[in-house]
């Protein structure tokens, strides 16, 4: 019995090593691909190789229909290398999940193949004249079984290459939504607590000065633009050098500021402040401990998306809190050429890459600096919709001063106006991908509405040459540390530039926070005055 087994096993493995597959020659490109060989698939072929969890388009052999031909036919060859005739007990063929391409194989059951001959099995496709994104292309499986055995392998079928589908999928919704909900809470997180840096600012004879992050304007746009541009010749130039080298850079960025943003928001927590090891309190700890594990598991699943949004609101939160705009006019000096610069790009790839140039983002640059979500229709070389870390941060960077300014006026006039803007640009945005199949980016509608709205409400308000120039008692940067430092926490204190002791920058850090907490604002009808509580004692009783 055991003999029988093993003579019986013997002929399985005999048949799936005589056994080659190709597929075609295909009229329109002339070309025949070997499947199955010597034993091994051909991993243009294989699923397996595919990544699902992550947004990289699918590595598939695909084949392109000719135009106008609405039905076509792909040979299947089976050949049997082998001295015993060969049965194929069954051969199925499946779409993936929404694809409705009708696609059909002329003989599926009980196929023999003589020894050391070879069977054409024809795939048949029906392409609709009407073609829309459910089925003009299709991710073909074929299984093919033989003594119990099975064998499947994968390509993909585009009835006409020339037709490109509106971008439009829920998941756009579900990524517009939940990003911005981020980005009107990261914006109120925009104060660096944890890491208090302070220097001295010799040129306008002061003291000591807060650190709060880097002031954008026109420089800032600069060094953007020249990033970016380089940033995308380069990728053109050197292709996988660059991708590579990108990737590494983005993963430091993101420990960076993942630690950063993890040990601010661990700092709120009293008792996540104390010191564990020497300059290392418990909030460093855990924001280290936290980032090093998140980009570990980024890495070691293959990117997957969830992870890889994880990492990019830390990117967008850390940036926050360490770029600003000081004012609306500085505003427009940074967000103007940068949304040129993204918008020329946008049409550049639009005309001379055509469609697939946004699929070579997620194919060569699949990294945090892009929110990603899967789509529930996947289309040809697109997996995921997604939105560029750009397209978040600059509203993001409005929304924060926007912030700032209702602090200073104790109303919530800016931020929610902001907001709506925001949201209105979205819909404009949402409603243009999904009429047409030009992708623009999301920042170029999301701005304006999102300054335009605020701007028309200041100057409704007679407060627009406050918010142009920036005029006021900004808290965040000027007084970020009120009712924060105390004589426990001095110690945590970082003075860079030292010419003095310790304790004299010190004790004057403490004095300009006296000094600023015991000045109080009376709100005038037409503006705020600062006065001192000492000459006008009676007026503020």
């Amino acid at each position: 019995m055991i003999f029988f087994l093993i003579i019986i096993s013997i002929d399985q493995f005999q048949a799936i090593r005589n056994l080659a597959i190709t597929l075609g020659p295909l009229t329109q490109q002339s070309i025949t691909y070997v499947i199955y060989q010597d034993e091994q698939l051909n991993q243009q072929f294989s699923l397996k190789e595919t990544r699902w969890s992550n947004c990289s388009p699918l590595d598939l052999l695909y084949i392109k229909s000719n135009v106008n031909q609405q039905v076509a036919y792909t040979p299947l060859n089976i050949i049997n290398t082998g001295d015993k005739d060969l049965i194929i007990d069954s051969l199925s063929l499946t779409t993936q999940k929404g694809q409705t391409m009708k696609i059909a194989l002329n003989n599926t059951n009980n196929i023999v193949v003589q020894k050391k001959g070879v069977e054409i099995i024809n795939i048949q496709y029906f392409c609709e004249k009407k073609l829309a994104k459910e089925n003009y292309w299709a991710v073909i499986d074929i299984t093919l079984k033989i003594s119990n055995q099975s064998l499947k392998f994968s390509y993909q079928y585009i009835c006409d290459p020339n037709f490109h589908p509106k971008r439009f999928d829920w998941s756009y919704l579900i990524l517009i939504v939940t990003m911005s909900t981020f980005v009107l809470f990261l914006a109120r997180q925009q104060k660096l607590s944890a890491f208090k840096i302070t220097y001295y600012d010799k040129l306008n004879n002061k003291n000591v000065v807060v650190f709060q992050g880097f002031h954008l304007g026109l420089k800032g746009a600069i060094i953007y633009n020249t990033i970016f541009a380089v940033g995308v010749i380069a990728a053109y130039v050197f292709e996988k050098a660059v991708e590579e080298l990108e990737e590494n850079i983005v993963r430091c960025f993101c420990l960076i500021f993942g630690f950063i943003l993890i040990s601010e928001l661990c700092y709120k927590m009293k008792f996540l402040k104390i010191r564990i090891v020497s300059i290392l309190r418990a909030c460093d700890i855990i924001g280290l401990l936290v980032t090093i594990i998140t980009l570990h598991l980024y890495v070691d699943l293959n990117e997957p998306w969830i992870i890889s949004n994880l990492l990019t609101i830390y990117l967008v939160g850390t940036s926050i809190k360490l770029f600003k705009i000081t004012s609306l006019k500085n505003g427009l000096h940074f967000f103007i050429p940068c949304i040129i610069m993204d918008i020329l790009f946008s049409i550049y790839g639009s005309f001379f890459v055509r469609y697939e140039w946004d699929s070579l983002v997620m194919k060569y640059f699949n990294t945090p600096l892009t929110a990603q979500f899967p789509y529930f229709y996947p289309i040809y070389k697109k997996k995921c919709g997604w939105l560029s870390i750009t397209s978040i941060l600059f509203p993001a960077f409005f929304l924060a001063y926007a912030h700032r300014v209702d602090r200073y006026k104790d109303s919530i006039i800016y931020r929610l106006i902001s907001y709506i803007g925001l949201q209105v640009g979205l819909t404009l945005w949402f409603t243009f991908s999904s009429l047409y199949s030009i992708p623009l980016p999301v920042s170029s509608f999301t701005l304006f509405p999102t300054i335009g709205i605020s701007a028309i409400i200041a100057f409704q308000r007679n407060e627009i040459k406050v918010m142009w120039n920036g005029d006021f008692y900004d808290q965040v940067l000027l007084n970020p540390w009120r009712h924060q430092i105390q004589a426990g926490e001095r110690g945590s204190i970082h003075v860079l530039n030292k010419k003095g002791n310790d304790e004299t920058e010190l004790q004057n850090l403490a004095d300009q926070e006296s000094q600023n907490q015991q000045t109080q604002l009376l709100r005038i009808s037409r503006g705020q005055i600062k006065l001192h509580n000492e000459l006008f004692q009676g007026l503020l009783d």
